[in-house]
């Protein structure tokens, strides 16, 4: 019944929530190199982040979030409040915020069933504007007093999805 449902919404052209489309995330599988991203970072005082995708897998890849995968979290630093500026074609990007969480993570899905990324092939494409760490005051802390750290858009979490209810989750790494 749940793939059903978000299958219709996909087909509807709404976006499900994040981890709609793969499951839970204990339910996805460590990468292994299955699914591999890699981060280039460029810039200075504003940071451009492009990460490219590779899909070794035996699905084509439909779904993207970089900033959780498996347990792991990207806490919300609002200085450095990402902006997203590009997908691959066929593909739309977004910032999600939880509700109700200090969290947030980046989230890219294939808007047309012939777009997902294919088996044995990589993609660039993914890309987002940041402020670059310095922008985070040293000793800044948050609302609750704990130490505030910048975010390092080059090694965040992420989990990708193929077609059905299959996910893997990793770490972003740089060439």
């Amino acid at each position: 019944m749940f793939v059903l449902v978000v299958a219709v919404l996909w087909l509807l052209g709404a976006s499900p929530p994040a981890r709609a489309q793969g499951s839970s995330p204990d339910r996805c599988e460590p990468a292994r190199g299955a699914v591999a991203v890699r981060a280039s970072v460029t810039g200075a005082d504003a940071l451009t982040v492009s990460y490219t995708v590779v899909n070794s897998t035996r699905s084509p890849l439909i779904w993207l979030s970089v900033g959780s995968g498996g347990a792991q979290r990207t806490r919300l630093v609002v200085q450095q409040t990402p902006k997203v500026t590009s997908a691959p074609a066929g593909w739309m990007g977004t910032v999600v915020y939880p509700e109700e969480t200090p969290y947030m993570h980046l989230w890219w899905e294939s808007r047309d069933a012939t777009a997902g990324l294919p088996v044995n092939a990589a993609t660039g494409g993914f890309a987002i504007e940041v402020a670059s760490p310095a922008t985070v005051p040293p000793g800044f802390r948050g609302m609750d007093g704990n130490p505030v750290r910048p975010i390092d858009f080059g090694t965040l979490p992420f989990t990708a999805g193929g077609t059905g209810v299959q996910c893997w989750w990793g770490r972003v790494t740089r060439p």
